[in-house]
């Protein structure tokens, strides 16, 4: 039943996958129009802006997997109908 789902492809290091989920459930009530892709778009951001984890081995590991989205449209078109 879940609408999404963050992957990892590897190993991640603690401290970075740390700080980047942090970032990312900090940063999808300021983004939510853009999802969860949004908000973890902009966590990766803030490491890349790092010299300490810019390196992709800290934040590239993730792929979202689903988005949320086609069930916010849908209820939406459910509220639109009498």
């Amino acid at each position: 039943g879940a609408r999404a789902v963050l992957a990892s492809h590897w190993q991640v290091p603690s401290a970075s996958t740390v700080t980047l989920m942090t970032d990312l459930f900090a940063n999808i009530g300021s983004h939510r129009a853009g999802g969860l892709a949004q908000a973890l778009r902009q966590a990766q951001l803030a490491l890349i802006a790092k010299p300490a984890t810019a390196h992709p081995f800290n934040w590239g590991a993730f792929t979202l997997i689903g988005d949320g989205q086609i069930a916010k449209l849908q209820q939406s078109a459910k509220a639109d109908v009498p």
